[in-house]
């Protein structure tokens, strides 16, 4: 069974080959939006503290966490109505995030 770290990867690497696909989709949204999984694969990659759930170890790096998770809903409501399964798949990353302590 894949772990959520696994499951987020395999949905970011869904979700890039998607957004090649949408032409309707504006070059700045889609541009956006593939620096927002960078920034979820960025924070896969800090190295995390026992001491704290597995959530970053430095208080900024958290608090950049939770604006992160936020602008992923923020970006799944957005494109709720235009690409449901787009606006799915970023839900998705964000509770796997949430479920993950961060």
């Amino acid at each position: 069974m894949p772990t959520d770290r696994e499951q987020i990867e395999a949905t970011l690497d869904q979700l890039e080959l998607k957004l090649g696909e949408q032409q309707e989709l504006d070059p700045e949204a889609r541009e956006r939006l593939r620096a927002l999984f960078g920034e979820v694969r960025a924070t896969l990659d800090r190295p995390a503290s026992a001491a704290s759930g597995g959530r970053p170890a430095v208080p900024s790096a958290a608090r950049q966490t939770g604006a992160l998770v936020g602008r992923l809903g923020d970006s799944a409501r957005h494109f709720e109505e235009t690409h449901p399964e787009l606006s799915s798949s970023l839900g998705a990353v964000a509770t796997w995030l949430g479920q993950m302590g961060f």
